[in-house]
């Protein structure tokens, strides 16, 4: 397989409502976006890992993180996360992007690398592993949410603002909405990734107060390497996790 010209897009920022701050906040003495970035930069197949954030002021104590532990970081506008990502691709001169978001602690390079191998063989436009953040019914395994990965190109992202073009909820949306114009390619929690299925209804991202809980709960017992296969056996095994998990698909 030939070199992968793309980086890992951190779509980040501070000023959730739900949890303000939640990129800084630390999980086992570290803090979830350096969490992140480590657990990314283990990657076989890209060795650049890009949090991307917002101009707004809100997002200056983000950017100061990043820069004072040697993590690349870009801004953009913190309404348009298309336009954002289209903006620090251009300013790293970025051609694919493999997009992740910060608060997804627990997505593992594995899933990019399988994600990364797909488009390139496939020479597909969009692809990312399939779960329930996808209303498409398939014949695969369904991923639990708060582990997606989403690559497409740099040029495939500037079609944003198109106004010709179906548009559903994620920014990202208009890649998989419209499969007249875009090849799709969603792949499910199968061979290596076997030991994922079966948990499509579970929500491991960092979206609510509780989801720290249970995210500090992972990292302080399983270190920062643990595999997402380990984290749903640990819930199997204690139900009560279940409580600090998200409820919601959100």
């Amino acid at each position: 397989m030939k070199e992968f010209d793309g980086a890992i897009f951190i779509i980040a920022r501070l000023s959730s409502t739900r949890v303000p701050k939640k990129n800084l906040i630390e999980l086992d003495g570290i803090p979830m976006i350096a969490r992140l970035c480590e657990r990314l930069k283990k990657s076989e197949l890209t060795n650049q890992v890009i949090v991307c954030t917002s101009n707004d002021v809100s997002d200056d104590p983000l950017v100061d993180f990043c820069e004072s532990n040697n993590i690349l970081v870009g801004r953009g506008s913190l309404e348009n996360v298309m336009e954002r990502i289209c903006n620090v691709a251009d300013l790293f001169n970025v051609e694919n992007i493999i997009e992740v978001l910060g608060d997804n602690p627990f997505v593992q390079s594995e899933l990019v690398d399988e994600a990364i191998r797909i488009f390139q063989e496939g020479h597909y436009d969009y692809v990312a592993n399939y779960s329930n953040d996808y209303s498409a019914e398939l014949v695969i395994n369904k991923f639990p949410t708060g582990v997606r990965v989403q690559v497409y190109s740099r040029a495939a992202a500037a079609d944003y603002s198109r106004k010709d073009i179906t548009f559903l909820s994620h920014p990202t949306s208009f890649l998989y909405a419209n499969p007249d114009r875009y090849s799709v390619k969603l792949f499910g929690a199968e061979g290596a990734f076997a030991a994922m299925a079966g948990s499509s209804d579970l929500n491991i991202s960092v979206n609510y107060s509780q989801n720290l809980e249970f995210a500090r709960y992972i990292f302080e017992n399983f270190g920062n390497d643990v595999c997402v296969s380990d984290i749903l056996k640990e819930i199997k095994t204690r139900p009560m996790l279940l409580d600090l998990l998200s409820q919601k698909n959100v």
